[in-house]
């Protein structure tokens, strides 16, 4: 099956986001399918060089297109532009993607058509385009990242029937992430006899380093290790004193964080109840958050806010600990708990990597959006692992 996957992402990207499409295209392609994924970028990129950074294989054909922000009649234009770069690919037998807009404008009318959601529309031009594609004769569904976004999704758009919504959380990579390798001698740094707590991800308001911030100098016995974040948010960070011993690394292309998750002996997702993204929207109701998938994937013992979005697919005790999200009294004692409880931190560990090994992999994520989708492997065509 040829699959079209329009993103609404750049390339190469700092966001989740673009980890999400990325891996989901592998994933698509290694189910058997012909997959070209739209997205904005460089066109003369190297492409082995995107694919290494993403650590997914060269087995689907990135269509990049280099896009600024133009005024509205310069839209047309664009919209003209990827109806071109569609033709080079011949007929889909299948849309597939998280820009509702280019969805509503490229998916032919009788091609099934998926739109992935992960979030609410957040503009009058999304909301306008999602009715439209509900509207299409071929509309196969929506793919939500958890059960309280679909809800939303519901009461926000009418004319949608529950078996219209399928539910789908986030994912991680195995084997990949589970190598057996230790990480490189100078991808951990910090006190080599300290207990080592981790976190990776963006540093954006609500995501939880403002805790770690608070935890940090009532643990000095701990090092707090924070994978992410730009220069100027780190400058920022380093403007105001953190403690010492928390040890900022910046971004870290997606490749290597899964060796660096290993060198850590707890790692956080200390969510907040107001999570933002870049655009200053609050996630935090529907998110399906990827770096506790990879937290999983990597076997290491989690604390979580207590969120009932986190409930979803983490159980105290069970897979991780929960904590109140605002407590940082809560978060030591979590925290204490698992430095001195060696047998805690493994029934954790092995729970959790378990249950992400056998129902939150890339891989088994997409072979259950295509069965929603109807999309059942027809034939194997090729994947040219190019920028096309």
């Amino acid at each position: 099956m040829r699959l079209f996957y329009f993103s609404g992402v750049t390339f190469p990207s700092s966001e989740p986001q673009a980890v999400h499409v990325i891996k989901m295209c592998e994933a698509f392609a290694k189910a058997g399918h012909e997959v070209i994924l739209f997205a904005s970028g460089d066109p003369k990129s190297d492409p082995q060089k995107l694919f290494n950074s993403y650590n997914v294989e060269p087995n689907f054909t990135l269509s990049l297109e280099k896009t600024k922000k133009l005024p509205v009649l310069s839209r047309y234009k664009r919209l003209k532009t990827t109806s071109e770069r569609m033709k080079r690919f011949g007929q889909p037998e299948m849309v597939y993607g998280r820009d509702p807009v280019a969805l509503s404008a490229h998916a032919p009318a009788h091609i099934p058509v998926v739109f992935e959601a992960t979030r609410m529309p957040t503009n009058k031009a999304e909301i306008l385009a999602i009715s439209r594609l509900i509207k299409k004769p071929a509309f196969s569904g929506i793919v939500s990242v958890s059960d309280a976004l679909k809800q939303a999704l519901l009461k926000r758009f009418p004319a949608l029937r529950p078996e219209q919504i399928f539910v789908a959380h986030d994912a991680a990579s195995v084997p990949r992430n589970i190598s057996g390798k230790a990480p490189k001698s100078d991808e951990v740094k910090g006190r080599t006899d300290a207990f080592r707590v981790g976190y990776a991800g963006t540093l954006h308001q609500g995501k939880g380093v403002s805790m770690i911030l608070k935890i940090a100098p009532m643990m000095p016995d701990c090092d707090f290790h924070v994978v992410g974040g730009t220069k100027t948010e780190l400058a920022k960070l380093r403007r105001d004193n953190p403690p010492s011993n928390i040890v900022f690394y910046g971004h870290v292309p997606h490749a290597q964080v899964a060796g660096m998750l290993k060198g850590f002996d707890v790692v956080l997702a200390p969510y907040q109840h107001a999570a933002l993204i870049k655009t200053g929207k609050n996630i935090s109701r529907w998110i399906s958050p990827m770096k506790v998938f990879e937290y999983m994937a990597a076997g290491r013992p989690v604390v979580a806010s207590d969120l009932s979005i986190l409930r979803e697919f983490l159980r105290h005790e069970e897979n991780a600990l929960l904590v109140p999200a605002g407590d940082p009294m809560a978060w030591a004692e979590a925290i204490r708990r698992l430095r001195d409880d060696a047998e805690l931190r493994k029934h954790l560990a092995q729970n959790a990597f378990g249950e992400l090994k056998n129902n939150f992999t890339w891989d088994k994520r997409a072979e259950t959006v295509l069965d929603f989708a109807g999309g059942r492997k027809t034939s194997i065509l090729y994947a040219s692992g190019k920028v096309a």
